[in-house]
Parts: structure tokens; sequence; C-alpha cells
């Protein structure tokens, strides 16, 4: 079983999560004449997903070590691992992305599923450059991976929410209470839930490359600290 697990959450998740991308990117381009905007804009959110995972693990990689700093501490020496494992954020991203894709299906013309979405899209948007302007001056650069999608997509997005909901078309506010609740369930269940139940300074699913902070780590600890120490 932990054989299958460890392949599973090392890279074969991101190719069905990629397949459920595409399938939506079709739907969404077959069906743009008769899709409301909320579907649209749904849609759209759950293909940048896919795109924005693919920059944070591979293109060009690394951004569980700026995490595992922030949440774990800067001194963290499990950065490989903890609190973000492959395990954990494949439960998150994957999960995300079929949600994503079942409400576009399901809930499509929701307005609580419209506001929960522009609330993870402005979510993105802003934890994204804190997470760059955090680590600035270790790295020497704002970038993170996962920026160049948030400010090419998940920001974009977010503004045209606030444009759609600018026009006064949510019917009340109860959609806005609900798209709330839905948020911080969605929030909880796929990012702090696998968390909460997997996370382990001694995980068996570490991160085999840094990624884009492989110059400044290595098993965990910076090269500027050990230098600076």
């Amino acid at each position: 079983m932990f054989a299958f697990v460890k392949w599973w959450s090392h890279r074969p998740w991101m190719y069905l999560m990629t397949a459920v991308g595409a399938a939506v990117a079709i739907a969404l381009v077959a069906n743009w004449g008769d899709w409301t905007i909320q579907r649209k804009l749904l849609a759209g959110s759950v293909i940048v997903l896919v795109l924005h995972v693919w920059e944070e693990w591979r293109f060009p990689g690394g951004l569980h070590y700026a995490y595992n700093r922030q949440m774990g501490g800067n001194d963290n020496d499990a950065a490989d691992r903890y609190p973000m494992s492959e395990l954990t954020d494949s439960l998150t991203n994957l999960g995300g992305t079929l949600a994503g894709a079942a409400a576009v299906v399901w809930a499509g013309d929701s307005w609580p599923a419209a506001i929960a979405v522009a609330l993870v899209c402005l979510l993105e948007s802003i934890v994204h450059p804190l997470v760059g302007l955090r680590f600035r001056k270790q790295f020497r650069t704002v970038y993170n991976p996962g920026l160049f999608t948030t400010a090419l997509g998940f920001l974009p997005l977010t503004i045209a929410y606030i444009v759609l909901f600018s026009t006064g078309a949510v019917a009340n506010g109860w959609d806005w209470v609900i798209g709330i609740v839905v948020f911080a369930v969605v929030i909880f269940i796929f990012l702090r839930g696998p968390e909460l139940l997997f996370a382990d300074r001694e995980s068996k699913y570490p991160f085999p490359s840094d990624g884009f902070y492989a110059r400044f780590a290595t098993d965990g600890v910076s090269r500027l600290d050990r230098d600076e120490g």
C-alpha cells in the first residue's frame, strides 16, 4: 500500500488533475455561448488552478520549501516534508480540482459557489505576493513558485468576480453567508485537513527537489542561513 501511495503522490495524480482541467477547458469552449458568466468564471478558475499547481510543483516547483519555512518556522529542518509533503499537497490540489470540476457541472450557476471561488482566487492573489515579500531579503527575489500564474490567472479572475458582484446581481445577503461558509469548509477540507491528518516531520513522502529554491536549500536548511552563520 505504501509503495502505491508513494508512487501516486509523487506525480501520477498530476496527470489526472491535468486531464480534468483539459476536460473543463474543452467544455468551456464548446459551451461558451450558452454558459452564464458564473459558470465561465468557475471553469476558468479550475483551469488556472491546474496551471498553478504545475508551476508550484514542476515549472519551476519548490513552493513547499517557502511554505514549510513559513508554517514550520524559518529554522525548519524538515522543510522538504513538514507540514506540507507530497502526500498532503497532492490531496489538497487534486481534491480542489475535482471539487471545482464538480461545481462547474452541478453548481455552475450558483451564486454561493461563485462567491466561494472568488474568495479562493482572492486568497491566492494575496498569499503569493506575501510569501514573496516574506522571503524577499533571504532569497533576493519576490518570486515564489505560483506567483506567475497568480498574477496572470487568479488576480484577473478576482477582478472579474469583483466586477460581476458590483453589478448587484447577487440575489441576497444569504448568498454571501452561504458562499463564505462554503469557502471556509473548502479551505478546511482541502488545505488544513490533509495537514491535520498527515503532517509529520518524519513523513515518508518528502519532496525530492526544492525546485526554484534548490540553489538556496540542502536538506531543508538554507545555504544563506549557513553563510550568515
